[in-house]
């Protein structure tokens, strides 16, 4: 996966600062509000935009939290996707997958032929398999998720199996979504949002 942290400008277009709304400019290795008033990393590529004022949901939020700031140094190898993958496989693709013992095979669903255009926001995303499917079937696919290695997983994957159409990905809370307000709607249930404005 490579280590560089280059925003396509498409995806820069629609993002915003979660707290103030703001449109977001790259700084070094930051993406910083156009007021300067709040600094956000990129790491691996991937924007980290959730807020540090942002309310606990549940006991583990917190040290989710700090689990994310220890892997901004990090990389992922092959082994590590496949590890995470393999831990996360029963909770992310249900329990017919029980047992199973990935060698290089990744449960990648068909993706359904059910929308108008081409731009999709799929919340909690995990590890991609969704982002990485709809990319397959030639959406153009944002993945976000609060867990930074999950999104990191999703990125080595899809440079992999969606060469020319991998996906973005984006750690945020979709509490609050770091996107354009007239990026976005609600398209299928809470998974999917299509995002049809400059994007």
């Amino acid at each position: 996966m490579p280590a560089d942290n280059v925003i396509d400008p498409r995806l820069l277009d629609i993002l915003r600062c979660p707290t103030s709304g703001l449109p977001l400019r790259i700084e070094s290795d930051d993406l910083v509000a156009t007021d300067g008033s709040r600094h956000y990393p990129v790491v691996a590529g991937i924007p980290c935009l959730m807020p540090d004022s942002a309310e606990p949901t549940h006991a583990g939020y917190r040290v989710l939290v700090d689990e994310n700031r220890k892997q901004r140094h990090a990389c992922v190898t092959e082994e590590d996707v496949v590890s995470f993958i393999q831990a996360m496989i029963v909770s992310t693709c249900g329990n017919l997958f029980r047992g199973t013992n990935l060698t290089g095979v990744y449960p990648i669903p068909d993706f359904p032929n059910v929308f108008g255009a081409d731009n999709i926001l799929e919340v909690g995303c995990n590890w991609g398999r969704w982002s990485i499917a709809g990319a397959k079937a030639g959406y153009r696919l944002i993945g976000i998720d609060i867990h930074l290695k999950s999104l990191m997983c999703a990125r080595w994957l899809s440079q992999k199996l969606t060469p020319g159409n991998e996906p973005f990905f984006v750690l945020a809370d979709a509490r609050h979504m770091p996107f354009a307000p007239e990026s976005t709607r609600i398209i299928w249930r809470r998974v999917f949002l299509q995002l049809y404005s400059t994007f």
